[in-house]
């Protein structure tokens, strides 16, 4: 993800990110802050050992119960951007500041700690007058009512079997059994524009000339 990104920064457009990354202690566990640090990303804080809460990755191809737990070691939070967004847009580095600090109050153990470095940069910057880019969707955010057979990511629609339900509108038993394990797809993970093997499956199968362009929209909408 961190080689990922900083290829992305390299665009002439303007482009930027946010990572948090986790830092470990030992020579072998400060490999992900060394390549954030090579790769010219701004530490904008880290949060202590054992304060930031978040959902561990291998919980989504393990089960359904998953919990929030914090962390054991230290967080870096970083902001990935190239020269084209930050002449673009406009960041207010002590609006950020205080929102993080307020934000940490009610969902990190600690405060987060600042990074000087960065603040000194960001002291140095004369903050553009502008306002910053508008982002809308073609639909201007209008959220809709699921799909009776596409609900992967809605958590109204408990992750079951509806195999029955579907057999009577869909004849391919292949295209039956993959829809309905489809929507027993983890309901975070879907919501996070993370799409079922499933469905990736059956787009392939259907228009396997589109089939990359169809998914990449899908994890954007349903993100």
């Amino acid at each position: 993800m961190i080689s990922k990104i900083s290829d992305s920064l390299r665009s002439n457009l303007p482009t930027r990110a946010v990572l948090l990354i986790p830092i470990f202690e030992g020579k072998i566990g400060q490999l992900y802050e060394t390549q954030a640090r090579n790769s010219r990303f701004l530490e904008i804080a880290t949060f202590p050992k054992g304060s930031f809460s978040f959902v561990a990755p291998e919980h989504y191809h393990i089960n359904n119960n998953f919990q929030p737990g914090h962390f054991a070691q230290k967080i870096g939070l970083y902001l990935c951007a190239n020269k084209a967004s930050l002449q673009i847009d406009p960041i207010n580095w002590a609006a950020v500041t205080h929102d993080l600090t307020l934000w940490s109050h009610t969902n990190t153990k600690s405060k987060p700690i600042f990074d000087d470095l960065t603040f000194k940069k960001f002291e140095q910057r004369v903050l553009p007058t502008h306002a910053s880019r508008s982002f809308n969707t073609k639909d201007n955010l209008a959220f809709r009512p699921s799909s009776n057979f596409f609900h992967y990511y809605d958590f109204t629609f408990p992750p079951e079997d509806e195999t029955n339900t579907m057999k009577t509108h869909v004849r391919n038993p292949t295209d039956l059994g993959l829809l309905s394990r489809m929507n027993q797809h983890d309901r975070l993970a879907g919501s996070l524009g993370i799409l079922p093997n499933h469905l990736i499956q059956l787009t392939r199968f259907s228009d396997s000339e589109n089939a990359k362009k169809i998914l990449n929209d899908l994890r954007l909408t349903s993100f």
